[in-house]
């Protein structure tokens, strides 16, 4: 049992530090450094992809230019079978960006195979620009019950 847990711990490093997005995009490039910034192309139309790793407590800010309409989806890897849970804790300015999905959290699955009990998991937060501004979200990462989070990614939405 010490073993599996053991292994278990072990993969869910080795996947959390790879910062692959799990969407399939092949233009997401993991955030780099504790400031990260993803800018946007006036006519830019395809989201904007971040990650954020569940050991990587150095990403407690990011930010992203986006065009009016486009999105900004974040990332966040989790341990699957621990029971805490990336929300958000407080929403953008409506009238410049928009809570657009909050998905559920999506096991890892070896390729080709099916989910597997306890791997890490990924929880995607989608943001959409409605008009021009800036203006920040709250995410948190929570314990299973508990009100406060644990730890906080800020994330700066400024809208050409």
């Amino acid at each position: 049992m010490r073993r599996t847990r053991a292994l278990i711990v072990l993969v869910a490093f080795a996947l959390a530090g790879c910062g692959g997005s799990s969407a399939g995009n092949s233009d997401a490039s993991p955030v780099t450094s504790s400031s990260a910034t993803a800018e946007a192309s006036p006519a830019a139309t395809e989201p904007v992809v971040l990650t954020v790793g569940e050991q990587d407590t150095s990403k407690n800010a990011l930010s992203a230019a986006l065009s009016v309409g486009q999105s900004v989806y974040v990332d966040f890897f989790t341990c699957g079978g621990c029971g805490y849970s990336w929300t958000v804790d407080k929403a953008p300015d409506p009238a410049v960006a928009a809570v657009e999905q909050v998905a559920q959290p999506t096991p890892s699955a070896p390729s080709g195979g099916p989910p597997v009990v306890g791997a890490p998991t990924t929880t995607r937060l989608a943001f959409k620009a409605i008009n021009g501004g800036a203006t920040s979200v709250s995410i948190g990462y929570h314990a299973p019950g508990a009100a406060k989070a644990d730890r906080v990614v800020v994330l700066k939405i400024t809208v050409n």
